[in-house]
């Protein structure tokens, strides 16, 4: 008797042998019964290996586009990052708009976010205030959403910047402590070193030295832990621009830029050369000044930043007053106004404004300076900008004096008191007083 032919070594061919006892006569069936087997098993594993490599090349394909996505998105939103901090302007929204739609795309909450802080901080920079805080607090809540404390943090940092800007004093406060507390929470030095130095400006805005020398302090330790230059450069400008001891002064300035220098950081160096034009200014030393000003706009001028260009062509036009040439003044303020008009910067065009119509009355140019003010009034109206207003009416009340206008004067004067009253600043109304509140919306009345 044959043995049971064994098709193979394991349990299923043992099994298999038992259950087909072959003899001579049936060694054919055996033969035919294995290749039936053998060809339904090839041709069931060809369907699956021919289905797994479609379904792997339809996720290859997915995954592809996934990431082919995303990666468009994060270059998108650098490419806008970089032109929101190179020059600013209302071009840059369009690329912040396109990264976007890609991460709304893919659903992805932290993009948007990012892209949201992104269009905040460029309507911060232009001046567009409300427009700021809205976009700032859609961020905020998408990162709530995704609990990320650290971009909490950023926008709460963005936002106390905002209110300081805004002599929003209390609301700019709370602000940078919840930062603090965040940026705490999750070990982040470099957020802390931020917000102490905002602190450090606040303090300066409220007249509190001291408080802003140990602001200051705390940031610039934290900058140095962290080997951050462009950081400890910015806290060193700021110490140069609240030091009394002008000499002091000066030397945080030089020292601001040669760290920007070390950092290749050609904006920090304009606004440094910016403001060493406004200190020689002050001392008297006019060519420095000049100097200064021009050497700031050469840089600015090489990374296309137009609204720093302004800002300087409106520092360059109160020198050339001053000295008397009225020409040269009035084209620098013109071109400033241009300037700051191809990037929508409202606030600029508003002091630009403000300038000429300085610039004008001096001149006894009634009607020009009268159009002047009254546009920069709208502005800062539009904007909300209620100290900014109060330093138009000021000019506005001046000019109707000097031209006997007594009752116009005076509503002008009442309204602009009424908004320095309203901000806590006081009532003094001195006419040297009010006009160098009028140059410059966020000082002080003496």
């Amino acid at each position: 008797m044959v043995k049971p032919l064994t098709i193979c070594h394991n349990d299923w061919g043992r099994k298999l042998g038992k259950l087909i006892p072959l003899g001579p006569r049936s060694i054919l069936g055996a033969i035919l019964i294995i290749i039936i087997i053998f060809l339904v098993l090839w041709r069931w594993s060809d369907i699956e290996k021919r289905q797994e490599i479609g379904w792997l090349a339809h996720w290859t394909q997915k995954t592809h586009q996934l990431t082919t996505r995303h990666s468009q998105a994060d270059i998108t939103l650098m490419r806008a990052d970089n032109a929101r901090l190179t020059n600013p302007s209302d071009t840059v929204h369009a690329i912040y708009e396109e990264a976007l739609a890609l991460y709304k795309q893919e659903n992805n909450q932290r993009g948007q976010a990012d892209a949201w802080a992104g269009l905040g901080a460029l309507e911060y920079s232009l001046g567009n205030n409300d427009a700021a805080r809205a976009d700032y607090n859609v961020a905020l809540a998408f990162y709530k959403q995704e609990n990320n404390l650290l971009g909490q943090g950023n926008i709460q940092t963005g936002l106390g910047n905002l209110e300081l800007e805004l002599g929003n004093n209390d609301a700019a406060y709370e602000a940078y402590q919840k930062a603090l507390i965040l940026y705490e929470q999750v070990n982040y030095q470099l957020g802390q070193a931020n917000v102490q130095y905002g602190l450090g400006n606040l303090a300066i805005g409220l007249g509190k030295n001291g408080a802003a020398h140990i602001a200051f302090e705390k940031a610039l330790t934290l900058y140095k832990q962290e080997g951050n230059q462009l950081g400890q450069a910015n806290v060193k400008y700021s110490f140069g621009s609240f030091l009394k001891n002008q000499d002091a002064a000066r030397a945080a300035y030089q020292e601001a830029l040669v760290l920007y220098r070390q950092a290749d950081y050609w904006p920090g160096q304009a606004n440094v050369l910016s403001s060493l034009g406004n200190l020689e200014i002050k001392l008297g030393n006019n060519n420095a000044a000049r100097t200064a000003y021009q050497n700031a706009l050469t840089l600015y001028r090489q990374t296309d930043n137009r609204s720093g260009q302004a800002q300087v062509l409106d520092n360059l036009g109160d020198l050339e007053s001053k000295l008397g040439n009225n020409d040269v003044a009035r084209a620098a303020y013109q071109n400033a106004l241009t300037l700051y008009k191809q990037v929508g910067n409202r606030l600029g065009q508003a002091g630009v404004q403000r300038s000429l119509g300085i610039f004008e009355r001096e001149l006894g140019n009634t009607d020009a300076a009268r159009a002047s003010y009254k546009d920069a009034l709208a502005i800062y109206k539009q904007l909300g900008d209620r100290l900014g207003q109060a330093s138009v009416l000021v000019g506005l009340g001046l000019l109707e004096k000097k031209q006997g206008n007594n009752d116009a004067a005076r509503t002008a004067m009442a309204e602009a008191r009424a908004i320095y009253q309203a901000e806590g600043i006081g009532n003094k109304n001195q006419s040297v007083g009010l006009d160098k509140a009028q140059r410059n919306p966020n000082s002080l009345l003496p």
